[in-house]
């Protein structure tokens, strides 16, 4: 969990994006990790919001975790994520 050292997830978002500030790092879809950290600020787990973000098919998002899928749609990510 990002925020087990005591931060705040404005925090770690910050300095993620800082990090995409520098030259030498590049994420291979830096869409997909923007989208994720908009989702990650807004209470998804920054794990569930990069799998999300990286896999973002038309036809929505299966998972099984409620909390997951709450969040989701507090959030109204796209692709709608629901249960198989």
């Amino acid at each position: 969990m990002l925020e087990s050292c005591d931060c705040e997830r404005v925090e770690v978002a910050k300095s993620i994006r800082l990090l995409c500030g520098l030259e030498n790092f590049k994420p291979q879809n830096l869409d997909a990790l923007a989208y994720a950290l908009h989702w990650y600020e807004g209470g998804m787990d920054f794990g569930d919001a990069v799998h999300l973000a990286m896999s973002a098919k038309e036809t929505g998002f299966k998972g099984f975790d409620k909390a997951f899928i709450k969040t989701a749609k507090t959030l109204q990510v796209y692709p709608e994520v629901l249960l198989p």
